[in-house]
């Protein structure tokens, strides 16, 4: 209500006009960023869509380096842990689904390294990730799950 006063306060020319003219840019301005953002949420969900993935919401503050850590959303489950030789994941979704994994460490700037992930099956839903050889430049591991049903990823900081 205000705000229509406002303009028509300011549209009848009772107002000088440099007030107008601060008005007017104003407005087009919050028009501007009321679109805009609009555009943002539109482009996220339609990104989001095509992946067709459930996101694991990991624990805050753990590092799975030092100890298992878990991550977990709608009906499925991902535990990653210190190993010998690197860091082993357990996978678990309700139905039991046999899940393929896809692994990639992350640099600083959260692009994925262009090393060969070494990663071993060692039962059904359990693998080795092997360390990664540029320790000093990776500070995260993204984790993609496949099963029948869909997708899971998640993100751990290392």
């Amino acid at each position: 209500m205000a705000l229509r006063e406002l303009l028509v306060f300011a549209v009848s020319g009772a107002v000088n006009k440099s007030f107008n003219r601060y008005l007017i840019f104003f407005v087009i301005v919050a028009v501007g960023l009321v679109v805009s953002w609009g555009q943002v949420g539109k482009n996220t969900t339609q990104a989001v869509t095509d992946l067709n993935a459930i996101f694991l919401a990991p624990e805050k503050g753990c590092l799975p380096t030092q100890q298992p850590c878990a991550a977990f959303g709608k009906d499925q489950a991902v535990v990653l842990g210190p190993h010998s030789n690197g860091l082993m994941l357990k996978y678990q979704n309700s139905l039991g689904l046999v899940a393929d994994l896809e692994a990639q460490y992350l640099d600083r700037e959260s692009k994925p390294t262009n090393e060969v992930m070494l990663i071993k099956k060692t039962a059904k839903n359990v693998w080795l990730i092997a360390s990664s050889e540029q320790a000093a430049q990776v500070t995260a591991i993204r984790l993609r799950l496949s099963t029948a049903e869909g997708n899971a990823v998640t993100e751990f900081a290392l």
